[in-house]
């Protein structure tokens, strides 16, 4: 299955199938022109990347070299993207190089990001390997670093030339990593297609509990759908794209002041969602029925306790957030389920 990204010269393919990383060196046969090719991962993922990605391309006649980044927010810092360019300098990498992401948002975001800004551009593929970046950040071309004042506050919009997806990766998937992704697909429902939502609150329990890969097949390609239409209409985050940011507002201070590590992304936008929820019924907007059946079903979801973090740099890490404009912060709210407002 192909979900096209349309972005006009920048389009591209999401590679959608269970199995589908028997066919890697086949799809990307079209870039392969005897250049360097540069697979990023983690060293926990190691023997994953090298019978799914290295073994196979390299079979296939790919000059291919990995680079291992760390584990964790943490790694989306200076001193890693520093560590990279310096890695893809020594192994004599050049325009016609191409990156290739293996991991989750983080590595995902660290190669968009070397890719964006390397010899001043240069191409990537995304292969996600959570549900997180399978639903959510390999899609649509953010990228970026985290300082200490907040995620994300240094990247670029940069899109990759394909993204390749197959559920089976999942296998191994932690928990708590599942929730994560689960914690993004609820928010498409919410903001986008009540249908959708409709459809989790009868097949969450399942996809936390089972590896049932057609049904993860059907989230993976709902979601995909909703944030490339989305990213089609709005690439570079105008108003259209800001309703993505539903939960985030809340869930990227929760993360900051909880400390990176604490929480995972997931999590801390599910979070984000129930404060947000009742943010909108609190102003007036969403009728409190509604907010109790998308409560109900964000709390099918195993979340962790809220930590316990200071008021005042809560508040101040809000105020640092990258949706802030003119002084003022940003907030999607919900007027109704698949209605956001942005306020």
């Amino acid at each position: 299955m192909i979900i096209p990204i349309k972005l006009g010269s920048r389009s591209y393919p999401v590679h959608l199938d269970t199995g589908l990383r028997y066919r890697f060196p086949e799809l990307t046969q079209h870039y392969h022109q005897n250049q360097k090719w540069v697979l990023v991962t983690q060293r926990s993922l190691a023997t994953l990347a090298h019978s799914v990605i290295l073994d196979r391309f390299v079979q296939s006649g790919y000059n291919m070299s990995i680079v291992f980044v760390g584990d964790g927010e943490s790694a989306k810092s200076l001193s890693q993207m520093e560590a990279l360019y310096d890695r893809l300098v020594a192994l004599n990498c050049d325009r016609s190089t191409i990156l290739v992401s293996f991991g989750g948002g983080v590595v995902g975001d660290i190669t968009g990001f070397a890719a964006a800004t390397f010899l001043r551009g240069i191409r990537y593929i995304q292969v996600p390997t959570t549900l997180l970046a399978m639903v959510d950040s390999a899609i649509g071309g953010k990228t970026g670093i985290n300082l200490r004042h907040g995620k994300n506050l240094v990247g670029s919009i940069y899109q990759p030339v394909m993204v390749l997806v197959d559920p089976e990766l999942l296998e191994s998937l932690s928990l708590r990593d599942r929730v994560s992704g689960l914690g993004e697909v609820i928010k498409y429902g919410a903001i986008r297609d009540v249908n959708f939502l409709e459809w989790l609150n009868q097949n969450l329990v399942e996809l936390i509990q089972e590896n049932n890969w057609p049904l993860f097949q059907e989230t993976i390609d709902r979601s995909v759908r909703i944030k490339g239409d989305i990213v089609a209409r709005d690439e570079l985050e105008g108003d259209l794209r800001r309703l993505l940011n539903f939960g985030h507002t809340i869930g990227h201070a929760l993360e900051t002041t909880a400390g990176y590590g604490f929480l995972r992304h997931g999590e801390a936008v599910a979070l984000g969602m129930l404060a947000a929820g009742e943010i909108s019924v609190n102003k007036g907007l969403l009728p409190f029925k509604r907010w109790i059946y998308l409560k109900d079903i964000i709390h099918q979801c195993p979340l962790p306790d809220v930590p316990e973090v200071s008021e005042a740099e809560f508040l101040l890490a809000i105020k640092k957030d990258k949706k802030m404009s003119g002084g003022k912060v940003h907030m999607i709210l919900l007027e109704d389920l698949g209605k956001p407002v942005i306020n």
